[in-house]
């Protein structure tokens, strides 16, 4: 009996890499944490060591600020708040200091495929914020870890065009040798593919804009449509059949005139009549 469960925890055992796609609570299972429920936050890696079933894992979570609160214990997650990435990309991600960063590369597979791929003195382009559109040409000198910079895999690059100066460039050299410019270091979140139209992932333009306006035109339509029906059927059609070049509607509009030509005659008769019995007394 101890044999079988033996084996099947075996089989539960998982080891897979992950970023936290949204906040989550997270529950103790064991460790030197002192406190029952934690928060995980997004962008966060996380290590899975065990599938628990019904879609939790039992996982260890990889602190880049050094928190002592997550070292040591082991945490109940459900897999719905996880995102998966490869061994390879897990390398680099702890370099990645902007959770949404994060994030995005998780996200984006067919990018960290092709940034996988790349090897040294392959061409890319650099971008030092992702979500800008500067773009340098660099070739890779160095690809691995820089204790110096913390954790996580770096790329050493070697920019073809830019005249800027680097801040890692004294460090740089004890890594490799850089002879277009200034040697500096990049994490997976500031490398692109080389294509012809530019870097591949960049961010585009937010549509957020054209859709708000859309939505504001269906409101308003829809406000008119609630407003003509509300309207009974009979005085709609009514409304909408209206025709000025009929005798029965110049009628009816003359009616109002009549009537008011009337009722200033005999407002007039009567202030008359009211100022000769005021003479007469």
């Amino acid at each position: 009996m101890e044999k079988r469960n033996s084996s099947n925890k075996e089989d539960r055992q998982v080891f897979q890499y992950f970023v936290a796609k949204q906040n989550t609570i997270l529950m103790c299972i064991s460790g030197e944490c002192d406190k029952n429920v934690n928060t995980l936050r997004l962008g966060m890696l996380v290590e899975a060591v065990e599938d628990l079933g019904d879609s939790a894992l039992k996982i260890r979570v990889i602190d880049t600020t050094g928190s002592e609160i997550w070292r040591g214990t082991e945490w109940r997650c459900h897999r719905f708040d996880l995102i998966s990435v490869t061994p390879e990309v897990w390398k680099f991600l702890p370099a990645v200091s902007v959770p949404q960063e994060r994030v995005r590369l998780a996200n984006y597979k067919h990018l960290c495929e092709e940034l996988m791929s790349l090897v040294i003195n392959d061409t890319v382009w650099y971008c030092a914020d992702p979500l800008g559109c500067t773009k340098y040409l660099a070739i890779i000198k160095y690809i691995g870890p820089v204790p110096q910079l913390g954790q996580g895999y770096y790329f050493g690059l070697d920019l073809l065009e830019c005249q800027e100066s680097s801040k890692t460039a004294l460090l740089s050299k004890e890594y490799f040798v850089s002879t277009h410019s200034e040697g500096r270091f990049a994490t997976l979140s500031n490398i692109f593919p080389l294509k012809p139209d530019g870097p591949t992932g960049l961010a585009k333009a937010d549509k957020n804009y054209l859709i708000k306006i859309e939505t504001g035109s269906n409101c308003t339509n829809d406000k008119k449509k609630s407003v003509l029906d509300t309207i009974p059927p009979v005085l709609l059609e009514r409304f909408t059949t209206f025709d000025d070049n009929k005798n029965n509607n110049r009628d009816q509009r003359s009616l109002p005139k009549e009537y008011l030509q009337s009722m200033k005659s005999t407002t007039h008769e009567n202030d008359s009549n009211v100022i000769k019995s005021t003479t007469t007394h």
